[in-house]
């Protein structure tokens, strides 16, 4: 009698075995993918939880990255050609970014937990580029700035208490960033030639 041929779905060889099991494993890996970005969190979801500047600081210390290949492109760039600044959605989405889109994402973070914070843009310009961004806010009166958008390390954080943004300057950024030794200016808000930025 013939030995009954074995259809060609039903192989039990080891081969057949894995393919199976890596296209399963590639299924499962593609569904939670496509579930995870259909439920990721969006800004306004995360932003409504928070309840403090703590919360913002702590997100941004955690998630946010410095993006040096961001700041290449904006150097590259002249002044009326500027590299558009990413909305707090965009920052909260890629979790990356230069100091201006990290200062503007603390900016109006803050602001959206505690309109009592007045957070606004800091520009602190050495007369040459690159110059920097951070983000002032108040909390009972006294300045704090937050500074989440900076490659280096030994200026990046929240500061605070302040009586004055000159306080600030003189006590950390001028004694602890590694090449900016005195400021042409800072103060709050956009420069000249951001004259027109929406955030």
């Amino acid at each position: 009698m013939a030995k009954k041929e074995e259809h060609p779905s039903r192989d039990s060889s080891p081969k057949t075995k894995r393919i199976i099991m890596k296209k399963s494993i590639l299924l499962i890996i593609i569904v939670l993918l496509w579930f995870t970005a259909c439920y990721a969190e969006t800004w306004e979801e995360w932003v409504a939880k928070c309840k403090s500047y703590k919360d913002v600081d702590k997100w941004m210390a955690k998630n946010f990255l410095y993006d040096f290949n961001r700041l290449k492109e904006a150097m590259s760039r002249k002044k009326d050609n500027l590299l558009e600044v990413n909305p707090p959605e965009i920052s909260f989405k890629l979790r990356r970014g230069v100091c201006f889109d990290a200062a503007v994402f603390a900016k109006h973070s803050l602001n959206r937990i505690n309109p009592d914070y007045k957070a606004e843009i800091v520009h602190l310009y050495p007369g040459y580029f690159p110059d920097h961004y951070v983000c002032g806010f108040f909390v009972e009166g006294k300045l704090y700035i937050m500074d989440r958008g900076t490659g280096y390390r030994n200026v990046e954080g929240t500061y605070g208490p302040f009586q004055s943004l000159d306080e600030y300057v003189n006590k950390i950024y001028l004694r602890y960033h590694p090449k900016h030794r005195k400021l042409k200016w800072a103060r709050f808000g956009w420069p000249p030639w951001r004259s027109n930025e929406k955030w």
